[in-house]
């Protein structure tokens, strides 16, 4: 396991392959509008080939559906789920304006089935 802090931009730096990785994950980072590009080029960049972007977000003030809409652009492999884990549904009722909404990013639907995502698809 690596991890490592990516500064986000649309058209940055490419990141050679041996840096990449096979999961990105991001939560709580798509309110301001205005870096959802940012976010989505640096995730892309990012992630090997075969790789998945998974968000934890929620849908405060319409910014997560604004960043799938985009999300699409790049990845069109885009899966968003509200039913991911028994304990975050008990914990927080799903009606709740902050609930966590899971969204799976992959350039291709193949990539979910390699992490045994298939199944999951809401």
């Amino acid at each position: 396991t690596t991890v490592r802090q990516l500064l986000w931009s649309e058209t940055g730096e490419q990141i050679p392959d041996a840096e990449r990785y096979d999961i990105v994950l991001a939560a709580d980072v798509v309110y301001l509008e205005q870096f959802h590009g940012a976010l989505l080029g640096t995730s892309s960049r990012s992630l090997r080939v075969g790789g998945l972007f998974i968000l934890i977000a929620s849908k405060r003030n319409g910014s997560l559906d604004k960043f799938i809409t985009l999300a699409r652009t790049t990845f069109p492999s885009t899966h968003t789920s509200d039913s991911y884990d028994p304990d975050v549904t008990k914990a927080i009722r799903r009606s709740a304006k902050c609930f966590p909404i899971m969204v799976r990013l992959a350039h291709a639907p193949e990539t979910e089935e390699r992490f045994g995502l298939s199944d999951a698809r809401a």
